[in-house]
């Protein structure tokens, strides 16, 4: 499904793909959070055709796993320093080829926080986190890094006060 002409055509069929090649683009790494992150989406797929047989609907599905996409970085925060930035290109490059949709919004929310110049909540903090790992892992970017520094560092210290 790599070719434009063959590009899944709902949501549920997006996000899954995106899982499925962010999986499977990661086979031989041996790191326990991405083991476990593994062994949970094949128990998901499960639950998933379990669901879509029992006529529940793709768009309900697609709800919930556009959540999952979103919370990702949070739950990749634990892999391996020495495994991140392979794990943070696999991601990149199933979400730009199959939801590009999706890298859109995060990549305008992304620039939100950047024009407030204020991280405002958990999931922001993991999106400008997630930023920093895809940054770091391409050398790119030294300008905008020094941003994202500045943003995890004031918002670490407003939590600890």
């Amino acid at each position: 499904m790599n070719e434009a002409s063959n590009q899944p055509r709902t949501k549920y069929d997006k996000l899954f793909n995106v899982f499925e090649q962010f999986y499977a683009s990661l086979p031989e790494l041996s790191d326990r959070r991405i083991s476990d992150l593994r062994d949970s989406w094949n128990l998901a797929k499960a639950q998933y055709e379990k669901f879509l047989s029992a006529g529940e609907s793709k768009s309900r599905i697609a709800a919930g796993l556009e959540q999952g996409l979103r919370e990702l970085p949070l739950l990749l925060a634990d892999v391996e320093l020495k495994n991140r930035s392979q794990v943070v290109a696999a991601l990149s490059s199933a979400v730009r080829t199959f939801y590009p949709d999706f890298a859109a919004k995060e990549a305008k929310r992304l620039e939100e926080i950047l024009t407030t110049g204020k991280i405002r909540g958990e999931n922001q903090f993991y999106l400008v986190r997630h930023r920093i790992d895809e940054l770091e892992g391409s050398g790119d970017s030294e300008t905008q890094l020094g941003k994202l520094y500045r943003l995890v560092d004031e918002f670490e210290a407003r939590l600890r006060r």
